[in-house]
């Protein structure tokens, strides 16, 4: 890190609002593992590349792009009605599970 004051506050802030036990935006916000989307950690990341998958030009017309919105709304609720179906597991139970 450059030894600048403007860059000390920066990664002080980044630590105490990100990254500390009982920060306000903890890494479960916004870097959790996506089971259905292992490719990335980030929801926001993982959302905008599918979404961008539905593109094939720049500047696509309105119709395509409300197409787009519609598929991108449909998995979105398939897999929101798909967590009333899955079990999940809490990692320490994971992890103690495969030492036994």
């Amino acid at each position: 890190m450059p030894t600048d004051d403007r860059c000390q506050r920066f990664a002080d802030y980044v630590v105490d609002n990100c990254m500390d036990i009982g920060c306000d935006f903890p890494l479960s916000l916004w870097a959790q593992s996506h089971d259905l989307q292992p490719a990335t950690t980030n929801g926001a990341e993982s959302f905008h590349c599918h979404l961008n998958d539905d593109f094939n030009t720049p500047h696509p017309n309105i119709y395509i792009s409300v197409q787009a919105l519609l598929r991108q709304q449909t998995a979105t609720y398939i897999s929101i009605g798909s967590l009333a179906f899955t079990k999940t597991v809490p990692r320490a139970a994971r992890e103690k599970k495969q030492h036994c």
